[in-house]
């Protein structure tokens, strides 16, 4: 959520929402350079909801995002009259200035849009205004947009951001070391520390920045192409300048077809190499060099970034992580702000580990969705099968070993890479539940298993389904939205009006019962933020009753009668 825009009144609708995933999704694209101009996407929305155009920055000079939208629109029959009261939803504020394009927020108004929603304030102060003078001429503007988003749109223009505040590139720098603090083995080997996910990582991070820099020594002991790799050696469709510093001789950057400009800045100056890479429009600079350029960085105070992928592995002898930082006492010490996401280190042992470092915690979930997440991959054809998904805000805190309900059902985390983390889902889990019938660009509900020290609400739930139910009809009344189901067969013994069922990992009341059918209300933020609001008459559901019931039939088995099924759950469960 933006903080220069939480008062706004109006909330933003699910249509609004789908388009502003779509217009951070287009601001992304990897054919538009990175550099001096912000990444900015714009989606306009018809009066009922539907998808007018779409737009976004190509870079300095072009269209801005939502003339380019606005101009895609006006290719269409009826277009003046279409635009008048649409809706534009943008990732950025509007710019309320005349540079080498006019100010968007008077293309808006001209083209007679009624409503903008904006996913982040512009901080530059020769654009920003833009809300403001919208506002001003009666357009309705929401900046309240889901937290997720708002974190999207922050990300997507770090490097700029951080160009604006301090005129000097945004510095990530990267290191891979052992648990002793080893960058290299005493022969000077250094290949490879971390295992494949690592690499896949480093990768991946170079296509979000515009420079990678390595010092002279590196360039000549690894010969370093400094280009951005897919797992199968082909490269990403956005490159970096690849950029080596220092006063010493080095071999000139291997030639790669695809790669990006070779720059060598003959300096061991690290302001003096900042200050030319950002009049070069780099604002984003990921650090790769050995530890005398990180150590030199450090010293100078200009490392904003450091990134260390640690490795299960002791060297004893060898290069360390950083030289030396002129810190001759503790009191010295340069502390940092840690937090742990990425890729694992290090692929997992061969061998069983030591049964020391085990762990089996036991999960207890509450049904209150934390994040919707987006399924990447679901690989059917492995054993077990491997689940993929996108999801940044349930991966903080999270290591692997650690549980998340995905709709309702515990899964273990094997894997992380970014925003992105896989789970393993063994077969007696795909036949007891929805998620084999998952694809690419699903949505799923989460949840991180409940800590001792967070907060208890919605009620116990343990991410083990019970069973598929479903959807039978979708009626609205007065506001809410009451969903009846079928529930499998045994399962209706367990629910009770105005208990607890969760449904697709969300706690919900129950509003009436009839036999195996169940009746539920939905209020609008549940249909927001879960899958339930998309939810189709005919679909499967996964359920999970209360297990306080389970445990009230067990102790009181010999007052039931007889022949009573019994509940399934863990590894037993039945469709």
């Amino acid at each position: 959520m933006d903080p220069g825009t939480t008062q706004d009144a109006a909330r933003i609708t699910p249509a609004e929402i789908a388009a502003l995933r779509r217009a951070l999704e287009i601001a992304a694209d990897p054919a538009v350079p990175l550099g001096p101009n912000p990444r900015v996407g714009c989606v306009l929305l018809a009066a009922d909801g539907t998808v007018l155009a779409e737009g976004h920055h190509r870079g300095a000079g072009t269209a801005h995002a939502e003339a380019d939208a606005l101009a895609r629109a006006r290719e269409l029959p009826g277009a003046p009259a279409a635009l008048r009261g649409a809706t534009a939803v943008v990732t950025l504020e509007p710019c309320d200035h005349t540079g080498r394009t006019g100010p968007c927020t008077q293309a808006l108004l001209e083209a007679g849009i009624a409503r903008v929603v904006v996913a982040r304030r512009d901080p530059n102060p020769q654009a920003a205004g833009g809300i403001d003078r919208l506002r001003a001429a009666g357009v309705e503007v929401v900046g309240d947009v889901p937290a997720e988003l708002a974190a999207t749109a922050a990300a997507l223009n770090r490097g700029w951001e951080h160009g604006l505040v301090h005129a000097r590139p945004l510095v990530t720098a990267k290191t891979a070391l052992t648990l002793d603090g080893r960058a290299a083995a005493a022969d000077g080997t250094s290949r490879w520390i971390t295992g494949p996910a690592a690499r896949e990582e480093v990768h991946r991070l170079r296509t979000t920045c515009d420079a990678v820099l390595v010092g002279t020594g590196t360039a000549r002991s690894d010969h370093p192409t400094l280009t951005a790799r897919r797992p199968d050696g082909t490269l990403h469709p956005r490159q970096p300048l690849r950029v080596v510093m220092g006063t010493s001789e080095a071999p000139d950057l291997p030639a790669v077809d695809g790669a990006g400009e070779a720059l060598h800045l003959p300096t061991r100056d690290p302001s003096a190499a900042l200050a030319t890479l950002f009049d070069r429009g780099i604002r984003h600079v990921l650090l790769e060099g050995g530890p005398t350029l990180a150590a030199a960085f450090l010293r100078a105070g200009l490392v904003d970034e450091l990134i260390v992928h640690l490795a299960p592995t002791l060297l004893g002898a060898g290069r360390p992580g950083v030289a030396d930082l002129g810190i001759t006492t503790l009191a010295q010490r340069l502390d940092l702000d840690g937090r742990r996401e990425g890729p694992p280190p290090h692929p997992p042992p061969p061998h069983h580990p030591h049964p020391g470092l085990t762990r089996k915690d036991t999960t207890m979930f509450t049904g209150i969705i934390e994040e919707l997440g987006t399924v990447e991959a679901l690989d059917l054809g492995a054993d077990p099968a491997a689940l993929r998904i996108r999801s940044p805000r349930v991966l903080e805190g999270i290591a692997l070993g650690d549980s998340i309900a995905v709709n309702g059902c515990c899964l273990t985390v094997t894997a992380v890479v970014g925003e992105t983390w896989s789970a393993d889902v063994i077969a007696t889990t795909l036949a007891a539940t929805t998620l084999g019938e998952l694809r690419p660009g699903d949505r799923v509900n989460l949840e991180r298993c409940v800590r001792a020290d967070g907060r208890l609400d919605g009620h116990i739930v343990q991410g083990h389904v019970d069973g598929v139910g479903e959807i039978l009809s979708r009626d609205e009344q007065a506001g809410t939205t009451l969903l009846r189901l079928r529930l499998p067969g045994g399962l209706s013994r367990y629910v009770v009006p105005k208990g607890s069922l969760a449904v697709d990992g969300v706690s919900l009341t129950v509003a009436a019962i009839d036999g195996d059918e169940v009746t539920i209300g939905l209020i609008p933020e549940t249909l927001e933020r879960t899958t339930l609001g998309t939810r189709a008459v005919g679909e499967g559901v996964d359920l999970e009753v209360d297990v306080l019931a389970k445990y009230v039939e067990k102790l009181t088995a010999g007052l039931l009668p007889a022949g009573a099924p019994e509940a399934v759950t863990g590894s037993e469960q039945g469709r």
